[in-house]
């Protein structure tokens, strides 16, 4: 490799004679001087002329340059690489054409071998009797197909296509209306047109006016139609129905029409049952309040408030205290026996017009001010806050301990339909048009919001569980959304009418759906107890009113604690339906 020493100043350091004239001595002890070192355009100019400068590389022991080789070349390609400097393994290896005569078994070779085979001499007496027998009876004689066949016969029989494809339909063959001077009698008896068909000469006739017409759409027909076979699956339609249990198996439910409170001269605008399921209170239209006993049907209290009246609630855990609305109050009446609908007057002569609720509050009865109409009162579980929408956005909720009032919204951002409290967590549902909304009034922040599927919204129950939120449209649906999840809506019954109330059983699996005509729907709701699977409903009984020109529910509510059901279909009466 290394080329020959021109300078040969021997293995010495070369730092020795960096700052001298000369580099070194020779062997005859003489200086050697420095050789002249070319500049970088030099160099440019010599790679450029000489192809394989990339091959020279410069040698400092003896001055000179060295040219590699292409096996010096491929040597450090190999060690840059990390591979061996050289290929030991050769690729290419001596081969023996030559037969190996040395016996591999020692053991001799068996006698059966030079035997004829026992099973091939049976597989041949085999097919010598199988051909004697086909001698003796003949072979089956071969049948041709006609050649001359009718074109107007059925069309035989095709052989079965395993290719999954289908041939194309044959053209359809003439009738009687293209033929060639048909009778007149029959064609006034097939009611044909030969007007301008017919001729008393084959010469006369003209051409086929829709020939090109006809073979173009066939040409269409053979090269663009696809053919194929597809396998259909025949599904009957109880297959796709899921598999629902018998009403008979999920008593008890309200059935039979049991009992119904009446009131003659005047109209009813709302009812409420308290949480023991004794007492019944209603509102009329000349604002009177009436409390029923369920069990008797007599009438115990009669309160005149000379006023109209919103609606009545009774308290969810206290049987002597409810809430009445009227106008612009909220009235909390602690107790029936001492209440006096004269201290209504003394209460509200000492109110002041003010924003905020204002509470004036004595012995038997608290009277809270708003700035505008209440509307709807929703009670907590517990029965120590209630909420009331006043106005179209407004939302209040009250200590009934404390006696005060607070305002989580200052003004909400759309109408408020209804309102509602979580049963056991501090979360509270606001339903709108358009969607629902759960805050959590602990962090006082936006939970969880629920939209999907929802058109009109007019009403909105949790159920006693407070996993589930049903929702009521204008559209005649009744949506199911999971309060865990924010998974999509399931309609859990479609009807023609509005939906106008909704409400879940405290004790029993059931829901009531009332329309506005006048069709009462209760269902049997099975809660799983995973968050994967959803709920099942089962429509249990409907109760259809039988003028349904006159008909229109406005309000249903279930009793507390018996499976039964109190509803308002008539302006004067409501009605109590019980189990069998």
């Amino acid at each position: 490799m290394p080329a020959e020493q021109t300078s040969q100043i021997g293995d010495v350091p070369l730092a020795w004679y960096r700052d001298l004239a000369h580099e070194g001595y020779n062997v005859d002890g003489r200086r050697l001087s420095k050789s002249v070192e070319t500049d970088s355009l030099s160099n440019l100019l010599s790679n450029i002329d000489d192809r394989s400068a990339w091959r020279r590389i410069s040698d400092a022991l003896s001055g000179g340059h060295i040219k590699l080789s292409k096996s010096d070349v491929l040597l450090l390609q190999r060690i840059q690489a990390g591979w061996l400097p050289s290929d030991s393994l050769e690729h290419t290896w001596e081969w023996d054409s030559s037969t190996n005569t040395d016996r591999v078994a020692s053991s001799t070779e068996p006698k059966r071998r030079f035997l004829p085979s026992q099973g091939e001499a049976k597989a041949v007496a085999r097919l010598v009797r199988v051909l004697r027998r086909t001698f003796q009876t003949g072979q089956p004689a071969i049948e041709h197909a006609p050649h001359d066949y009718d074109i107007w016969a059925a069309p035989p029989t095709e052989q079965p296509n395993t290719l999954g494809r289908i041939r194309a339909r044959k053209p359809s063959l003439p009738a009687n209306e293209l033929s060639f001077n048909p009778p007149v009698e029959y064609a006034e008896y097939a009611k044909m047109n030969i007007s301008n068909k017919s001729a008393s000469r084959l010469r006369q006739m003209c051409s086929y006016e829709c020939f090109t017409q006809e073979r173009f759409e066939r040409c269409l027909d053979l090269y663009l139609c696809p053919r194929s076979h597809r396998e259909k699956t025949d599904i009957s339609p109880e297959e796709l129905l899921p598999k629902l249990p018998m009403p008979k198996q999920l008593k008890p439910f309200p059935e039979i029409f049991t009992q119904r409170f009446l009131q003659q001269r005047e109209t009813i605008d709302c009812f409420s049952v308290n949480c023991s399921g004794e007492w019944l209170a209603m509102c009329t239209s000349s604002g009177s309040l009436l409390i029923w006993d369920v069990h008797t049907g007599k009438n115990i209290y009669h309160f005149d408030f000379n006023t109209k009246l919103g609606s009545v609630h009774w308290h969810p855990t206290r049987t002597h205290v409810l809430v009445v609305t009227m106008g612009t109050c909220a009235v909390v009446i602690r107790s029936l026996a001492s209440f006096d609908p004269g201290q209504l007057r003394a209460l509200k002569s000492m109110q002041k017009s003010s924003e905020q609720p204002v509470w004036n509050c004595s012995k038997a009865v608290s009277v809270i001010q708003h700035a505008l109409t209440v509307r709807e009162v929703a009670w907590h579980r517990k029965g120590r806050y209630f909420a009331t929408i006043f106005g179209e956005r407004g939302i209040t909720v009250h200590d009934l301990d404390f006696k005060c009032s607070q305002q989580p919204f200052a003004k909400y951002d759309s109408r408020v339909m209804s309102v509602s409290f979580h049963p056991t967590e501090p979360f509270f549902f606001i339903c709108s048009p358009r969607q629902v909304r759960m805050y959590n009034l602990k962090t006082q922040e936006l939970k969880r919001k629920f939209s999907n599927g929802m058109t009109n919204n007019m009403c909105m129950c949790i159920s006693s569980s407070g996993s589930s939120l049903l929702v009521g449209e204008r559209s005649g649906k009744t949506l199911w959304f999971d309060v865990e999840s924010d998974g999509e809506s399931k309609a859990i019954a479609v009807r023609g009418a509005s939906v106008l109330s909704v409400t879940c059983h405290n004790s029993y699996p059931l829901i009531a759906t009332a329309a506005q005509d006048g069709k009462i729907t209760v269902f049997h709701m099975s809660e799983p107890s995973d968050s994967v699977a959803d709920p099942m409903f089962v429509p249990v009984n409907v109760i259809q009113n039988s003028h349904l020109e006159l008909a229109r529910c406005l309000d249903v509510q279930f009793h507390p604690r018996q499976p039964w059901l109190f509803m308002k279909r008539e302006p004067q009466s409501i009605d109590l339906y019980t189990q069998k």
